[in-house]
């Protein structure tokens, strides 16, 4: 697969696993689902209002509690209910969300894989996502047996690091950690050649 830029997102899931292109922040939907009633992930920045995502499952943006800052600068948030919670990224007036509800987050399905690549970029690959109920830690799997922890924090999680080089061992799912016992496993749809994948 070509990329026309040397950013490109790469949305996790479970049950719907989708392997994205995107330029700088911008995000499309992974199921095509009706924008009035996201389903899966869901990111989007530009178009359609900022939040509209986290307004579609009755969420109210203003009420986010940021949570951490990103090396890239950018700012995340979260804001939830019994039944829903997103995550918001925000940079300079842009914002990119993944919301699910409980259930599908339980499940692994609102993680997102941003690598950046080439010259003009640092390199950076960050994994953010929103994590199951009850779970304190987030593990990070690697293809060579290693793991990373990220403590969870107010429901969100992250990794930062750099892209795996050609070759090199590459992050393929996580775990959800909750009393020190490994309660359940999600695995990423991408392997180590999709980091990185040349510009056209």
């Amino acid at each position: 697969m070509i990329w026309p830029s040397h950013k490109k997102g790469i949305l996790v899931s479970i049950a719907a696993a989708g392997l994205l292109t995107a330029s700088g922040a911008a995000y499309a939907a992974v199921d095509g689902a009706s924008v009035d009633r996201p389903g899966a992930i869901h990111q989007l920045a530009g178009g359609g209002g900022p939040q509209r995502f986290a307004r579609a499952y009755g969420l109210d943006p203003a009420k986010a509690l940021a949570v951490f800052t990103l090396r890239n600068g950018q700012t995340v948030s979260v804001v939830g209910d019994s039944s829903a919670r997103c995550l918001i990224r925000g940079s300079g007036g842009q914002t990119a969300e993944t919301c699910d509800d409980i259930s599908a987050i339980n499940q692994g399905q609102a993680i997102s894989v941003l690598d950046e690549c080439g010259t003009e970029g640092r390199n950076l690959m960050e994994i953010t996502g929103l994590a199951a109920e009850g779970v304190g830690v987030v593990r990070l799997i690697w293809s060579d047996g290693r793991t990373q922890d990220s403590v969870v924090t107010q429901g969100a999680f992250r990794f930062e690091g750099s892209n795996p080089a050609p070759g090199a061992p590459y992050p393929i799912g996580i775990a959800w950690i909750s009393g020190g016992r490994n309660v359940g496993e999600a695995t990423f749809p991408v392997h180590g050649d999709e980091f990185c994948l040349p510009a056209s």
